[in-house]
């Protein structure tokens, strides 16, 4: 990962529209292998265990993996990242996107808490035992962050509606997508199953965690809180989370809408807020490649150059000019005198100043000649000691 590292934007051949080409590639690839297995019946409804005979569990595995790293090592390692902050102006496409965003973690969070109400009727105890009997404590952190996530994305889809910034400033609201997708991933690993064996839970997983990434640099390039840099994980960790967004959503609306809705698997039914990230993602990476592309952004490449401080040759040093032009050193221009000085006095000190000035700037432009005059001078004067002994 260290070698990585030190690799980090040195690749200016690698640009962003080859990795949104290999993100639809792997996309549309992998979701039509899922999209297969559910109507062959190669995935188990009760715990999600795959058929290994089968021909495709293989290649979706492989495509998979083998996309979700090179969709993140590329931007890690790509030198035409733009500068890590968003576009300051209006934009329908991103409004749209924040909007979409927004109606999805309303969505979430109201079958979120209609599940809930229904548990706790089922039950008779206090809170305390209906919590560590159902384990819906995360779910119910659920409903809190989207709450606020869902603010959030509102406050993102007005500034790009109105073309005024009015998401950055709120720093600690920026961090309620992040939270809201931890607790997602809680409520999955609280699941009485195994995590290998059941293949939609893995994939869940994958995208949660991708998610998560995504949503947490988001945060630091909106607020400008330690955001330098950071630009290359919202695509290296947005674009895997995207595929794998589609590939939790997709294939199970598909077998929904086909009417068999028997065949997906216990506890891993269809959520439409994936589907809502899927949509905002692809709108809002894509949105940012295009305004690149268009010139809106410039190429920092120093933006997301690796830097290793311990040593002196990687620290970064400003570039100092080898002549020192001359108009560098300027006279100073005559100052008008203060009500009540004397004109007279006032005047021979401007000259004296100016003087000054042009006699400093002559000086720089001769030094070799000074100093030469000044070791005759030095030799002349010991000359002169040794003639006295």
């Amino acid at each position: 990962m260290v070698i990585i590292m030190k690799k980090k934007g040195t690749a200016g051949k690698i640009r962003l529209s080859s990795v949104a080409a290999l993100f639809v590639v792997a996309a549309v690839i992998s979701s039509a292998l899922r999209s297969f297995q559910f109507f062959t019946k190669v995935i188990d409804p009760e715990d999600g265990a795959l058929e290994w005979s089968n021909f495709t569990v293989v290649p979706l595995y492989a495509v998979v993996v083998i996309a979700a790293i090179l969709l993140l090592v590329l931007p890690l390692l790509s030198a035409n990242i733009p500068k890590s902050v968003f576009p300051q102006r209006q934009s329908a496409k991103l409004g749209f996107a924040g909007l979409i965003l927004t109606l999805g973690l309303i969505l979430d969070v109201a079958i979120q808490t209609g599940e809930i109400i229904v548990k706790k009727d089922t039950s008779s105890g206090s809170i305390a035992a209906f919590l560590k009997e159902t384990g819906l404590l995360p779910n119910i952190l659920q409903v809190f962050f989207g709450l606020f996530a869902a603010l959030y994305a509102l406050l993102f889809a007005i500034s790009y509606f109105k073309g005024k910034n009015v998401f950055s400033s709120s720093k600690i609201l920026a961090l309620a997508p992040t939270g809201w997708v931890v607790c997602r991933l809680i409520s999955r690993f609280t699941r009485e199953t195994s995590f290998s064996k059941n293949t939609e839970l893995f994939f869940e997983l994958a995208m949660l965690c991708f998610l998560m990434l995504f949503f947490f640099a988001f945060a630091r390039i909106a607020s400008q809180l330690g955001n330098k840099g950071k630009m290359w994980a919202v695509f290296g960790c947005g674009f895997p989370a995207a595929m794998l967004s589609l590939l939790c959503s997709l294939p199970r609306l598909a077998v929904n809408l086909a009417g068999r809705g028997d065949l997906l698997v216990t506890d891993s039914r269809l959520e439409y807020a994936d589907l809502a990230v899927f949509a905002f993602l692809i709108l809002f990476l894509f949105t940012l490649i295009s305004e690149y592309k268009s010139g809106n952004y410039e190429n920092y490449n120093e933006e997301n150059a690796f830097f290793d401080f311990t040593k002196k040759d990687d620290a970064i040093l400003s570039p100092v000019a080898d002549v020192i032009p001359d108009t560098f050193v300027k006279p100073a221009a005559p100052a008008k005198p203060a009500p009540g000085q004397d004109d007279e006095a006032f005047e021979i000190a401007s000259q004296y100043s100016n003087q000054y000035m042009q006699s400093a700037a002559s000086y720089s432009d001769e030094p070799a000649k000074d100093s030469a005059q000044e070791e005759d001078i030095a030799d002349e004067d010991f000359s002169a000691g040794e003639d006295d002994e």
